[in-house]
């Protein structure tokens, strides 16, 4: 079930429930896109699920292993997992952002980011001075308000970019209410029903998503675009178990099935372990990222 939120809730719930438990996670440490969030000043918090779920799987006996990419292992890499060995495969290997493009922004000396590349730079210090940001969201999330916050917090003036007509709008209404409130004591402006068309001389062109093709709107003085398209489902890992006859006995749960809030994936990976393990059958279950 990979070593994020979804997987790490699956693999603690097939423990509890007596299963022997295997935790396979490619990258060297857990916690998946809530590992990158929780580096965000005012997000750290969202942490201490990932931390308590993984002491309860050692506490548990669960067998967690780290850096473990499927496929052909390269020279040194951790030993292969046999996926014919175990009755139940639960996969939540998450999910991955679209990539685009926007046109002019080379040519223009605007820097284009995705979220990951800005959390890293925001936690490094790398903008001494302050910027004139756009951040793009397609999804309303907490991934997009967070990085927001954690701007508006550094001195750096914002513009928040979403094709919705309501900010943040998968984020819960109470949560959305107080963040909002803090938002306002920072140099940030929204711009709803816009989509980016392209970095100009002028600046930032917008597009209004009912309005047709034209540029309805210039941002000016626009030095950085943090963009955040809407993600899909990872397939990779679904199509390698496929090619090695185990599809039947795989479940996917969490940004793997579709992209979704933490609380939904995580009770998803929890109901869907409850119903794998109710049939009589013997119950070793490997969790895949």
């Amino acid at each position: 079930m990979g070593g994020g939120p979804a997987g790490l809730r699956a693999a603690v719930t097939a423990a509890r429930a007596g299963a022997a438990v295997t935790l396979v996670e490619a990258e060297s440490s857990l916690g998946g896109q809530v590992a990158r969030a929780r580096m965000l000043k005012g997000r750290e918090r969202l942490g201490v699920l990932v931390d308590d779920l993984y002491a309860e799987a050692l506490r548990r006996g669960v067998d967690v292993r780290l850096g473990l990419k499927l496929g052909d292992p390269g020279p040194g890499a951790p030993a292969p997992v046999d996926v014919a060995a175990f009755d139940h495969i639960v996969v939540a290997a998450g999910a991955r952002s679209l990539r685009r493009s926007l046109p002019g922004a080379e040519e223009n000396g605007v820097e284009v980011l995705d979220a990951e590349s800005a959390v890293v730079a925001l936690e490094a210090g790398s903008w001494r001075q302050p910027r004139r940001i756009a951040v793009v969201d397609d999804e309303g999330s907490w991934i997009a308000a967070g990085l927001v916050e954690a701007l508006g917090r550094g001195g750096h003036r914002v513009h928040l970019v979403a094709p919705s007509p309501q900010l943040f709008g998968r984020v819960t209404l109470y949560s959305r209410a107080g963040l909002l409130d803090r938002l306002r004591a920072f140099d940030v402006s929204s711009h709803l029903a816009r989509r980016p068309k392209a970095i100009a001389e002028t600046g930032l062109l917008l597009q209004d998503v009912v309005g047709g093709a034209d540029a309805s709107e210039v941002v000016p003085g626009i030095d950085l675009v943090i963009d955040l398209p809407a993600r899909v489902a990872r397939t990779e890992l679904l199509a390698w178990l496929a090619a090695r006859g185990v599809e039947e006995r795989v479940v996917v749960v969490g940004d793997a099935l579709a992209p979704r809030t933490l609380v939904e994936a995580t009770y998803e990976a929890h109901r869907a372990v409850l119903h794998v393990l109710a049939a009589p059958t013997p119950t070793p279950v490997l969790s895949i990222s």
